[in-house]
């Protein structure tokens, strides 16, 4: 079993404080018509926030994030 812990073993607060350490924001004027660098932009940031995470599936195995997006 990889290192960390299981979804199931978060309680709904910690799931809370794992998803606000997640937060990406994005310009609400790049998303009208976004360039595919933007695109890729915001896959490196998601990429980059599950190579930091300890949170595992529920089979504790593959890496997994709570994610919150906003664009403004």
């Amino acid at each position: 079993m990889s290192k960390g812990k299981s979804i199931d073993d978060y309680s709904p607060e910690e799931l809370v404080e794992e998803a606000r350490g997640n937060h990406i924001w994005l310009n609400a004027f790049m998303c009208v018509r976004p360039t595919d660098d933007f695109k890729k932009d915001i896959g490196d940031m998601i990429l980059k926030k599950l190579e930091y995470t300890d949170m595992r599936d529920s089979l504790g195995i593959s890496k997994m994030i709570i994610l919150t997006v906003n664009k403004s």
